[in-house]
């Protein structure tokens, strides 16, 4: 599904299964004032029966060779993303499919589903790490996740470090079947992001 983006209000409500989506607030900001001011924002509120939250995907130039952004963003069993062109901008929403690398919102209670597969976000910690000279050197972090399938449900921890170094971001678990990774580059102040495919 692609729906172009206004920024006057003229966004229209979005159904999908039990989900409601609002398009709340939608901008472009050619220049952004600071290096953490987004240029392209979309503010989404999500309702789903009892729950109400908002979330948002935004972009962020740093400069030519490095882009940040917080999509492809899953919630329910779908894919939110942007298609930033020149002159436009367009949420495309899919459905979520395994193999799938994605942004996985903590602060949404029913999590994601992807074949069968329901992921919720149970708990979190993260530390400081200090290397021999008493200094600074990145982060310890604990991603408690709650795995279920067919009635069957298990909390299962991913822990990692954050040290600015690619491959130290990565964590992996199996569970029935499927192959879990979690990538979270706290240090670089990066998503959350999962990944999931069959063993």
């Amino acid at each position: 599904m692609r729906i172009p983006l206004k920024q006057e209000s003229g966004n229209l409500a979005i159904q999908l299964d039990s989900m409601v989506i609002k398009l709340i607030d939608f901008h472009i900001q050619p220049c952004p004032w600071n290096d953490r001011s987004p240029q392209i924002l979309l503010k989404m509120k999500i309702k789903s029966q009892s729950n109400e939250y908002e979330t948002a995907l935004s972009y962020y130039e740093i400069n030519n060779s490095q882009i940040q952004n917080n999509f492809p963003l899953a919630i329910g069993k779908y894919l939110f993303n942007l298609d930033i062109r020149k002159d436009s901008v367009d949420l495309l929403i899919s459905r979520l499919r395994i193999g799938d690398t994605f942004v996985f919102d903590r602060k949404y209670k029913k999590g994601i589903t992807i074949d069968g597969l329901t992921i919720t976000y149970d708990y979190g910690t993260t530390a400081n790490l200090i290397d021999e000279n008493g200094d600074f050197d990145g982060y310890k972090i604990t991603d408690s996740f709650k795995l279920s399938e067919n009635g069957e449900e298990e909390v299962v921890s991913f822990l990692y470090v954050s040290t600015g170094v690619a491959k130290d971001n990565v964590s992996v678990n199996n569970w029935k079947g499927y192959k879990i990774e979690v990538s979270d580059n706290y240090y670089e102040h990066e998503p959350l992001s999962l990944k999931v495919t069959k063993e």
